[in-house]
């Protein structure tokens, strides 16, 4: 699978389906976490999308010349807000993640067809830095893939 392809359509997905009703800024997580907080530039905050892991069932069949393996990917989604809750006309945290989760829960980007739909896993608070809090999505899709 291509993470790099797959990324920047999960961003689209997410760019075309949130923005326009939300100000928050949309990208890949950045090389340099810690030098990102503080130089947000959104004031409503940001969701940084990353590939997290991936791990392989043991091959199917006696095949040695083919090896077919089902995959499994987990991306992680950094939510950071000011607000955990909805403030004047602010959406908070638990609102941003439940539009994630709507968003991409069974979304199977173009082009990635043998792949199965993205799937909740996990949401967690990860914790508090300057004055933003910052939750983490987890969601994963599987995929069979042969190797020759």
């Amino acid at each position: 699978m291509d993470l790099n392809d797959y990324e920047e359509k999960i961003i689209a997905k997410l760019q075309a389906d949130l923005l326009p009703n939300k100000s928050i800024e949309i990208r890949s997580y950045p090389e340099s976490f810690d030098n990102y907080i503080g130089q947000m530039k959104h004031k409503g905050g940001a969701i940084l999308v990353a590939f997290q892991s991936s791990f392989w069932e043991p091959p199917e069949g006696n095949n040695q010349t083919v090896l077919t393996q089902q995959a499994a990917y987990t991306w992680q989604f950094n939510i950071i807000k000011k607000n955990l809750r909805k403030q004047s006309n602010q959406e908070g945290i638990y609102d941003v993640s439940q539009e994630i989760l709507r968003v991409l829960s069974g979304f199977t980007p173009d082009g990635f067809e043998d792949s199965s739909y993205m799937f909740p896993i996990d949401r967690s608070f990860l914790g508090r830095e300057a004055q933003y809090y910052i939750y983490q999505i987890t969601m994963g899709n599987t995929i069979e893939e042969s190797q020759e």
